[in-house]
């Protein structure tokens, strides 16, 4: 049984509970402490029985009250953690979401197109124009010298003993090449960066050898004119072209060609009548050029596609899908290339020009989402603009000299009047 001094202790500990059953305003029972758990513990065994009921009611209340606002308030902060935590996960999510396909095709078959016997006539030519050969070394002036200024005539002829020794070098090569003659199309078999490419500098060298003599040929009565084997080439650069697989392979083609043809301009004034039909014919249904140079952008860009899928492949895992985004990079590559191509096909060079330009700044941007992807484009995208004008002035060079070639007569009494 509670005595009165229990009870008066107990009432003592909160005198504004006291003052509130008698008539105390709000403003002090929110002033209230949190309530001591003996006075709860206290009113819940009777202890209050003998005190007003109406000071009992008022502390019970008031714990409850406080014990709601706590829990509520832990409600809150959860739902707020909560809430943080699942915003936190949502934009992780969006930043590492790659783009849901690709848009510009990257099978590789699509485009430049093998010709049958494709990997047998690509292998012969790669072990052909792989090798090194021991040729001499002609003075710059003479391929730097435009085949119609004054003094190239006596270039030649005062290098006439190198460029006979080059071409004896070259025969064999020619000889070599010939068995690509029997082929309608030469492959590219081509597949990855990995890939082993013709050496520059053989096709350079023995372009040289054969060109330099060609044109020594018509101006130097002691010599055999030698036609077939500059068509011979023409011939292979041609049927190789529209099948190239890489950028650096289409260009190696074109600037073949464009040294074919330098020559056969320069020795033109020369030709008999027989000789300018062999010309036309070789000349006639050539190379598509901005459309080889096409296949092979396209065909790059696949190759492009197929390293990005090893590279993300290595970098999975929350950066690696910050920093990499294969379907992304791939779609920015191919819509850039297609614009560009279709530039080309116009003949925008401004158009292509300032695409390009903006493509640069880009590089040149700070990527933080996917910056893997931006640094791997800024070395693999190549340079469109410049590789498509060379096509279509190579296109219009070569109409430009089947039109000088049907010059017939003029070409004949050129001839005919010219010394050799």
């Amino acid at each position: 049984m509670t005595t009165p001094s229990s009870a008066a202790a107990l009432l003592s500990a909160h005198p504004l509970i006291v003052g509130a059953a008698f008539g105390g305003t709000n403003a002090e029972l929110q002033a209230t402490a949190l309530l001591p758990s003996r006075l709860r513990t206290a009113s819940q065994q009777n202890v209050g029985r003998e005190l007003p009921p109406i000071i009992c009611n008022l502390a019970l209340q008031l714990s409850t009250k406080v014990t709601t606002t706590r829990h509520c308030r832990m409600k809150k902060i959860a739902l707020i953690a909560s809430s943080l935590g699942l915003a936190a996960v949502s934009l992780f999510l969006m930043l590492c979401r790659d783009d849901a396909k690709i848009l510009v095709s990257t099978d590789i078959t699509r485009y430049a197109v093998q010709p049958e016997g494709d990997e047998e006539s690509f292998s012969i030519l790669l072990k052909v124009l792989r090798e090194e050969r021991p040729y001499q070394d002609l003075p710059t002036e003479l391929s730097r010298k435009e085949k119609e200024d004054d003094g190239y005539k006596d270039l030649l002829l005062s290098n006439s003993e190198i460029i006979i020794h080059n071409y004896s070098i070259a025969e064999e090569v020619l000889r070599e090449l010939n068995q690509l003659v029997s082929f309608d199309g030469i492959g590219d078999s081509s597949s990855s960066y990995e890939s082993e490419i013709v050496k520059f500098r053989s096709i350079r060298d023995l372009l040289q050898a054969t060109c330099f003599y060609a044109e020594l040929s018509y101006i130097d009565d002691s010599k055999e004119n030698d036609l077939k084997h500059l068509l011979m080439l023409h011939s292979i650069m041609s049927k190789w072209l529209p099948h190239t697989r890489t950028v650096v392979h289409s260009m190696i083609g074109v600037v073949a060609l464009n040294n074919i043809r330098d020559t056969l301009f320069f020795i033109g004034p020369y030709l008999d009548a027989d000789e300018v039909q062999q010309v036309l014919r070789a000349y006639s249904g050539g190379p598509d050029y901005p459309r080889s140079i096409e296949n092979a952008l396209y065909s790059e860009y696949c190759m492009a596609a197929n390293v990005l899928e090893g590279i993300v492949s290595e970098a999975k895992g929350g950066l690696g899908y910050l920093l990499f985004k294969r379907n992304r990079t791939i779609n920015i590559y191919g819509s850039y290339l297609e614009e560009q191509i279709q530039f080309s096909r116009d003949q925008n060079w401004d158009s292509m020009s300032k695409r390009s330009e903006k493509l640069e700044d880009d590089f040149e941007s700070i990527h933080l989402i996917n910056w893997g992807g931006w640094t791997f484009l800024a070395m693999a995208v190549p340079a469109v603009s410049k590789i498509s004008e060379e096509a279509y002035e190579a296109e219009r060079e070569d109409l430009r000299l089947i039109e000088k070639l049907q010059q017939g007569g003029a070409i004949n009494s050129e001839a005919a009047a010219s010394p050799r």
